[in-house]
């Protein structure tokens, strides 16, 4: 089995190459990339490899590409049928990729709006199963606000207030962080969207709250209504996460990833609750094509 990462280039006319990208072009300079993550899972009793919903996140990606005033340079069933030939490519089995969409030219360029390049990295990952529950600390930094950049664009140059986020939650001892927006109210984690459950309801910020709408957040939604778990979008503030019964974080990449301690609290019972449990199982099972109730969620691989 491959463990390499491995990177690849779209461009126009959805040509594929295997190559590197040069940090001399404008994107990295000025932040304005555009990108989305997902996650192929691989079924140990099958061999099958499957991306976890392929459409809706090449979906999200074309969205964030015409908010960053690019053009795409494909439809998005090439860039979704590029993708599976990355992976393939890659000879990884189990792993995540990351779909990057930058321009190649400055800004002050002639002509109209600039043609994306779309880079597709595969990286190996470890199974969820091998990810342990969280600790985190409620950041001292501050979620970019919705009116500064594009809540719904998922932005390179957002990233690094989540990175320094995360750098304090390691220095404080903590392995993830939570952030505030500029009201004081529960944003976003550095390991995706925040959930919470209290007296059997699950609860997580709304997109007004700059919570990112991610396909994660939309699965988990999804499989709490499928299991009777009600579930509502509302404002959450700090305190909730201390006295809430439950909680977890949902990822693109790492899945459900149990929240057990809040600023050196303990939440809940310190570990992972019943219905956090109950929705990995059966997230487990979804993603890996073991429900029929989900398979339209899957594009098989190999």
């Amino acid at each position: 089995m491959t463990t390499e990462n491995a990177l690849f280039i779209l461009d126009h006319g959805a040509s594929m190459t295997r190559a590197c990208a040069p940090l001399c072009m404008p994107a990295p300079s000025d932040g304005l990339a555009v990108f989305e993550d997902m996650r192929c899972y691989r079924n140990a009793k099958t061999n099958a490899t499957y991306a976890f919903r392929l459409d809706e996140h090449v979906k999200r990606l074309m969205r964030s590409i015409g908010l960053a005033m690019m053009d795409a340079p494909c439809t998005a069933k090439k860039l979704s049928n590029a993708v599976v030939s990355a992976v393939l490519q890659s000879g990884l089995v189990e792993c995540r990729v990351r779909m990057t969409a930058y321009r190649a030219r400055p800004l002050d360029a002639p002509g109209g709006n600039p043609l994306a390049r779309i880079a597709i990295a595969c990286e190996g990952v470890q199974a969820d199963s091998d990810m342990p529950a969280a600790k985190a600390v409620v950041s001292s930094w501050r979620a970019i606000p919705v009116d500064s950049l594009p809540q719904a664009m998922r932005c390179v140059a957002a990233s690094s207030v989540f990175a320094l986020a995360r750098q304090e939650a390691v220095s404080c001892g903590a392995s993830e962080a939570v952030l505030l927006n500029g009201a004081g109210l529960v944003c976003q984690s550095t390991c995706g969207s925040v959930m919470v459950i209290r007296d059997g309801v699950l609860s997580t910020p709304p997109s007004s709250s700059g919570a990112y709408e991610s396909v994660m957040r939309d699965t988990v939604l999804n499989l709490a209504m499928d299991m009777d778990v009600p579930s509502i979008e509302e404002q959450l503030t700090r305190s909730d996460l201390a006295i809430a019964d439950e909680a977890f974080f949902a990822d693109d990449v790492l899945g459900i990833v149990p929240l057990v301690r809040i600023d050196g609290r303990q939440v809940g019972r310190g570990k992972p609750g019943a219905i956090t449990e109950a929705l990995q199982k059966r997230f487990a099972k979804a993603s890996m094509g073991e429900l029929d109730d989900y398979s339209s969620w899957l594009t098989e691989i190999r």
